[in-house]
């Protein structure tokens, strides 16, 4: 428990980066019509070269179970959470009725916040371990995505979309496939060891690139999560939907994180897979099923409750769970 001082310093820190995107959205130094084009920069580019940087020659993916073990063990945990999510609304007929209400908080509970957040906090409190959790979150990260747009997609339209599938090949999961791709085609010809000294130059040079590009990956998701929760604010009423905020926080941090610690300290995986269970566990509710309710007719209302209600309480949980999570498996 010496570790809290640190872990809530790192937290108020990403805390501090997202309020910091709060006040240039209210004060419109981010503009009106900005933010689609600043978020396409972010996927597109930033971290995918955050995503190959860290990536591409990690010995940590050298190992088969974190090459397996992370995305079927997400897609799990993903969907178990929609499903208990969904479990909770039918006991609250009154405050999540059957219909798009109960459907999006499903999906918005059943969700935890598995990069803008995760991924700062574990750049900061593992950057003694050459990158090895923050490659395996990554791989975590494809079951997550599979999940949401499988099954939290389907959940939240209440039927199957044609080409969901297709939705799944973000730039940020093509990333995390082609690097591991590099990764097993070296291990298997050896070709970083007998590449000729210019071509070794030219990928240095490159690696380099994507090194620099990656660096803005962070501040700049963490600014834009505080614009979009800038925009939304005043749609939320939280004090409108209190029982909606206290069942998604006593699912999303507190049951589900004792779960998902659970499992990282009693089932067999590797050091690193359990390092990122027990950050996931810590996470808040996402903010990406704002952006599905807005688009697949769910209810905009509770998906932003969920996200800005579970987020406002996980400042004080988040690091009380790392810390005691890493406690445990020590």
């Amino acid at each position: 428990m010496d570790a809290l001082p640190s872990v809530a310093i790192t937290v108020a820190g990403v805390g501090l980066t997202i309020a910091v995107g709060f006040y240039l959205r209210r004060s419109r130094t981010i503009a009106d019509g900005t933010d689609a084009s600043v978020f396409a920069l972010l996927v597109r580019v930033f971290i995918p070269a955050l995503i190959l940087s860290r990536v591409i020659g990690n010995e940590a993916l050298s190992d088969w179970r974190n090459l397996v073990l992370p995305p079927a063990t997400a897609f799990g945990l993903v969907t178990l959470g929609m499903l208990a999510a969904f479990g909770l609304a039918t006991l609250m007929p009154k405050t999540l009725p059957a219909g798009k209400t109960r459907r999006t908080f499903a999906l918005s509970a059943g969700m935890f916040n598995y990069g803008y957040i995760t991924v700062p906090l574990v750049i900061a409190l593992f950057a003694y371990d050459g990158g090895r959790t923050l490659a395996v979150l990554f791989v975590f990260n494809v079951g997550v995505e599979a999940a949401m747009w499988g099954v939290g997609l389907t959940l939240l339209a209440g039927h199957v979309e044609p080409g969901w599938w297709r939705r799944m090949f973000s730039p940020p999961v093509v990333a995390t496939v082609i690097a591991v791709a590099v990764n097993l085609t070296d291990q298997a010809l050896g070709l970083s060891e007998s590449m000729p000294a210019p071509v070794a130059g030219v990928g240095e040079a490159i690696m380099t690139c994507l090194f620099w590009l990656g660096g803005a990956a962070v501040p700049m998701g963490l600014i834009l999560t505080g614009s979009a929760i800038a925009d939304d604010w005043l749609q939320c009423r939280l004090r409108q939907g209190v029982r909606t905020v206290v069942a998604a926080s006593v699912l999303r941090l507190l049951i589900l994180p004792a779960l998902f610690i659970g499992l990282a300290v009693m089932v067999p995986m590797t050091p690193e897979l359990r390092h990122v269970l027990i950050f996931q566990a810590a996470m808040p509710a996402a903010v990406f099923p704002i952006v599905l309710a807005r688009h697949y007719q769910g209810d905009v209302g509770t998906a932003l409750r969920v996200a800005i209600g579970t987020s406002i309480v996980a400042i004080v949980t988040m690091p009380i769970w790392i810390v005691l999570g890493l406690w445990l498996i020590r």
